[in-house]
């Protein structure tokens, strides 16, 4: 005979749409985790999703599929409820290209992100720093950013240790859609040396 759940454990529900027309997206796999431990589910046909005994607590819940922009909830379930959150999820957007030296060498392990059109520096940053949107180029100087979300006027930041900082604005990346061929070019940066010394 099957165990059954304790009577405190909890479920978490809901369905995953296309944020854009609401339709239903099956087969897109969704993750609870929380200290202890993670739940997996997936969508079904009609984009419904459950998740069965949850201990009540806090859970970071998010969307794991190529196709779609990261898309995570911060959801609490209370003892021997049933939680409901549903996932509507953006097509992201694909940008790829290259980073070259002014001689049209290519420069490898640059780092690579785009922002989304206004964001404020603060957001920006937090997102440099979790790694979200980033990429480094490979030995060929090229880069692949996936999962980008879409939108007008977004910037596209590049940055190497050896060169200055370049930011390439007003890129349109639409839903679904890969914008290539982009090819940022950055100059050496200078170099400052010295020694720090004590007020003796």
């Amino acid at each position: 005979s099957e165990k059954s759940a304790p009577r405190s454990a909890s479920t978490l529900a809901g369905r995953v749409v296309d944020a854009a027309d609401g339709r239903a997206l099956a087969g897109v796999r969704i993750v609870a985790r929380a200290p202890g431990g993670e739940f997996l589910a997936r969508s079904g046909p009609d984009g419904r999703y459950s998740m069965r005994g949850l201990s009540p607590q806090a859970y970071r819940v998010s969307a794991e599929d190529d196709r779609f922009v990261p898309w995570s909830r911060a959801v609490t379930v209370a003892a021997g409820q049933a939680e409901t959150q549903d996932v509507p999820l953006v097509r992201g957007a694909t940008l790829a290209g290259r980073v070259v030296s002014e001689d049209g060498v290519p420069i490898e392990a640059a780092l690579v992100q785009v922002s989304r059109g206004l964001e404020d520096m603060f957001r920006a940053f937090i997102r440099s720093m979790e790694g979200e949107g980033a990429v480094r180029t490979g030995r060929d100087g090229s880069f692949r950013a996936t999962r980008l979300a879409p939108g007008e006027n977004q910037r596209l930041d590049v940055r190497h240790d050896e060169y200055e900082e370049r930011a390439v604005g007003g890129l349109s990346l639409s839903p679904g859609g890969t914008r290539s061929g982009v090819t940022v070019i950055l100059r050496r940066g200078l170099s400052v040396r010295g020694v720090v010394k004590d007020e003796e």
